[in-house]
């Protein structure tokens, strides 16, 4: 997997576990790669701003990190203030809990 299928794979992941709610789309989100091996990639995602993509305001700006590897496609998330990366369905649950309160 190259680093174009890597975001695009991961955009996918997103939008389809709608933990963002059902906005944003990956239109309205940026990809960055932070790095990068043989292996991996390391993929931060933030949201865009502008009329195109505004977001609720009382909802707290959108960054998380991913590591997608190459060969067999699996997305891990690196929890906030940590080095720790858990699985995608971790971050799904963090994230539902964290909207929720």
């Amino acid at each position: 997997m190259n680093e174009t299928k890597a975001i695009e794979f991961l955009g996918k992941k997103i939008t389809q576990s709608k933990v963002y709610g059902e906005a944003p789309q990956t239109d309205c989100l940026r990809f960055y790669t932070e790095g990068k091996t043989r292996q991996y990639f390391d993929i931060r995602v933030y949201e865009k701003h502008g009329e195109e993509c505004a977001m609720e305001s009382e909802k707290p700006e959108i960054e998380d990190r991913f590591r997608v590897y190459r060969k067999s496609h699996k997305v891990l998330w690196r929890k906030p203030e940590s080095e720790d990366f858990l699985s995608f369905n971790r971050f799904i649950i963090f994230k539902t809990a964290k909207h929720t309160k």
